[in-house]
């Protein structure tokens, strides 16, 4: 058996931005920094042995605090990128919607059939990403790890674990910044001790939900 925290990097610079960014390279804010420090302190409790991390900034950034104070260090994994973002990359998701009605709207009523232009598909991110966690789990049984990804990488994976699809997938939210969602994997099935844990972060926390319209809620 083998515990996953997989965790969302923090508030960065694209949410302060409110656009839409997918394997481009970004820092996280002020908050964002200070969001990382929390979720260090609370799985600073447990037995973590090792702590992945997807190659891009933001997340590397996120798992610092930690590797710090388990005196551990991050070893990067591609496949836990956020999706390529494509034409959508540094664009607001106001201009989004108006750029590409279509497309945008299918990203909100069904999300698991959606794709970035010029970038990939939902379901691409889902299969490299379950992949990636799978071959975690495998190489660390017995064991407690952390994992750093992104919002639509960690999402793609929960519908996967939960074999959901539709409006149901569409309905999960989204993890907040500098959540974690515990997860166990045991004979070859991942299941889901908690989902966007984030009340450890009291006022930092930040959760964004954006429509269809593209317009934040």
């Amino acid at each position: 058996m083998t515990e996953i925290y997989l965790v969302r990097h923090g508030y960065s610079k694209s949410n302060e931005m409110d656009v839409f960014l997918g394997q481009k390279n970004v820092d996280l804010t002020e908050k964002g920094v200070n969001q990382a420090t929390e979720t260090a302190k609370f799985l600073n409790a447990f037995d973590i042995t090792k702590i992945y991390a997807s190659d891009l900034d933001r997340t590397c950034q996120t798992a610092e605090p930690l590797s710090k104070l388990k005196g551990l260090p991050i070893v990067k994994r591609e496949r836990l990128r956020e999706i390529d973002g494509g034409d959508w990359d540094w664009v607001s998701y106001k201009e989004i919607g108006e750029k590409y009605p279509n497309d945008w709207r299918l990203w909100g009523v069904d999300v698991c059939s959606s794709y970035t232009p010029n970038g990939e598909t939902f379901y691409q991110v889902q299969q490299r990403v379950y992949a990636e966690m799978e071959n975690i789990a495998c190489e660390n049984d017995g064991k407690q790890v952390a994992v750093y990804s992104h919002g639509t990488s960690i999402k793609s994976f929960i519908c996967k674990v939960l074999n959901v699809t539709g409006k149901i997938a569409n309905d999960l939210p989204y993890p907040s910044n500098a959540s974690v969602t515990k997860l166990i994997y045991e004979n070859g099935k991942f299941t889901i001790d908690f989902y966007s844990k984030a009340d450890f972060l009291g006022d930092l926390s930040t959760n964004l939900t954006i429509n269809v319209e593209g317009e934040i809620i």
